[in-house]
């Protein structure tokens, strides 16, 4: 089993709000930006600059249950699934996601 950290944060917005950004790829810099610091469409498939080097990033598709899962393809050729939610909470959101370590991650 790999080592895994989950991380949730409250955004004072409305759940479907917050899963309209997150949905967007091109807005991948701008919640993750330790890790992704660009994102562009190339081929239909979409591009992301990491500090490792390229990778290609899937989503999942726009659903109704505020899932979010996607899976980042390292320039390593590794899969990264990293399973994502959006819920409803009061008047604003929970983003819950969790994060992986693989084998070659220090």
């Amino acid at each position: 089993m790999l080592r895994s950290t989950t991380l949730s944060i409250s955004i004072n917005r409305d759940s479907g709000t917050v899963y309209e950004f997150v949905l967007n790829p091109g807005n991948i810099p701008r919640w993750a930006s330790m890790a992704f610091r660009s994102v562009n469409q190339l081929n239909n498939e979409w591009i992301a600059e990491t500090p490792q080097g390229p990778a290609k990033v899937s989503l999942t598709e726009r659903n109704e249950f505020g899932i979010l899962d996607h899976y980042v393809k390292t320039s390593f050729g590794v899969d990264v699934f990293v399973p994502m939610r959006i819920v409803q909470n009061g008047n604003g959101s929970k983003v819950i996601f969790t994060v992986f370590q693989t084998t070659d991650m220090s």
